[in-house]
């Protein structure tokens, strides 16, 4: 059994990488951050720009880490191994930004931003063992859409996708992986416990594969964090759903999961920012003519007469635009919601206030905050706690400048109380 990975467990959030491109092209050591001084320079760089938090990494795995992040998503040029059956010069300066990566650096809008990830993860770069490449991104929406063909919701729990997902490829049998699918629903279901359940099934699973039982929840963990960061898809419990208004892009991308192109053609297309279907004419103002229908369930009015619809940007500035109308009605759902939630957010507050990483809700529930996430959740749970008093005079997507004082403050605790208490950040 192998894992693939859509990027890097040191580098949990797709999203900060755009933060490393920034302070990276700003800087003077493009091109030079590899291997001795160039670790050193690639890891001070990121810990002075307040990117990461410098503990005594005497290593330097720090820079490896983000590089192979970046490089993996082609927002800088990999380095090309010897016997690939092409160079370095044909595909680009080793470790210097790509157009890729200037796209995402210069994108300033949430839909932009998801774009661009979306662009790198369509790439089908993985090999699936039988002579074809895939997209780990693309396998995941041919599995859910399957499962909707079969009367079900296009979505995955945490553990479908560690046992059944991120293990398999389109060489795979997909009639075959979404019955086991549904079986482990079954079984769950009928199971006294579901949190034992799940225990007993993680080490069954790890000793059959002779991984350590946390190797399936911590590469499930990152690729969810990364396929979420595409805006394809959104969370649903700890799992992942296909985002409605995105449905009709989906079935477009499920549609091709494996590619016999040259490595190279893959490469580039990874360093350049792949096609998407939406950069076709007609496939595009089919899927905003889908969009349109989503936004009315949301009870957005949106006409586009009058707007010029000729090529595939003009079309997809206005689709990005009813997105972020989507988004705003979105959270403001999400704003709504936090009041009855005030139980689960002061439990959250206090693991975070007693440095524990989990606590037991019930006997089929426990939450859990991994230690290097502290920050984050801190950022998160204080962002929910000032939802819940319910007394918000702007709406929630306006309030930057709350939002920018709880991230300079997941900073600060990152970078001080890390350095007293290393284990608890």
């Amino acid at each position: 059994m192998e894992f693939w990975q859509l990027g890097n467990t040191s580098v949990r959030s797709a999203l900060r990488i755009r933060d490393g491109l920034i302070v990276l092209s700003k800087s003077t050591i493009q091109g030079n951050i590899r291997r001795g001084e160039g670790d050193v320079a690639f890891r001070k760089l990121l810990g002075e720009s307040g990117i990461v938090s410098l503990g005594d990494d005497k290593t330097n795995s720090v820079g490896r880490k983000w590089r192979s992040a970046m490089g993996k998503l082609g927002f800088i040029y990999p380095e090309i191994k010897s016997g690939a059956g092409f160079t370095q010069s044909d595909v680009g300066p080793k470790d210097t930004i790509t157009p890729a990566g200037y796209r995402l650096i210069n994108s300033d809008t949430a839909a932009g931003i998801q774009e661009c990830y979306l662009r790198a993860m369509v790439v089908p770069l993985i090999p699936t063992g039988k002579g074809t490449t895939f997209s780990p991104l693309c396998w995941v929406l041919a599995i859910m859409i399957h499962l909707e063909n079969k009367g079900y919701e296009p979505a995955l729990s945490f553990i479908e996708l560690s046992m059944y997902v991120q293990t398999t490829t389109p060489s795979d049998n997909l009639d075959e992986i979404t019955e086991a699918i549904l079986s482990l629903r079954r079984q769950r279901e009928q199971s006294s416990s579901k949190r034992v359940f799940d225990r007993e099934l993680y080490k069954q699973k790890s000793k059959e594969s002779h991984c350590a039982v946390t190797t399936f929840s911590d590469y499930a963990d990152m690729n969810i964090r990364y396929l979420k960061a595409t805006g394809m898809f959104q969370a649903k419990g700890k799992g992942i759903v296909i985002v409605p208004e995105k449905k009709a892009m989906a079935k477009q991308l499920a549609a091709n999961i494996q590619s016999s192109k040259p490595l190279l053609t893959l490469y580039r297309n990874l360093c350049n920012g792949a096609a998407l279907p939406t950069d076709n004419v007609d496939v595009a103002y089919n899927v905003l003519q889908d969009l349109m229908i989503q936004a009315n369930n949301y009870n957005i009015e949106y006409s586009i007469e009058g707007k010029t619809l000729k090529t595939p940007a003009q079309i997809n500035q206005v689709r990005f635009d009813i997105e972020q109308l989507i988004s705003e009605k979105k959270e403001e759902a999400f704003a709504q919601e936090q009041a009855s939630q005030w139980e689960e957010i002061a439990l959250y507050m206090e693991l975070l206030s007693t440095k524990k990483t989990h606590i037991k809700i019930d006997s089929d529930t426990e939450i859990r905050i991994p230690k290097a996430e502290a920050p984050a959740y801190l950022e998160w749970s204080l962002w929910r706690a000032l939802l819940a008093i319910d007394s918000l005079e702007n709406k929630p997507y306006v309030v930057k400048h709350i939002k920018k004082m709880l991230k300079n403050l997941r900073r600060a605790l990152k970078e001080n109380i890390g350095s007293i208490d290393k284990d608890y950040l």
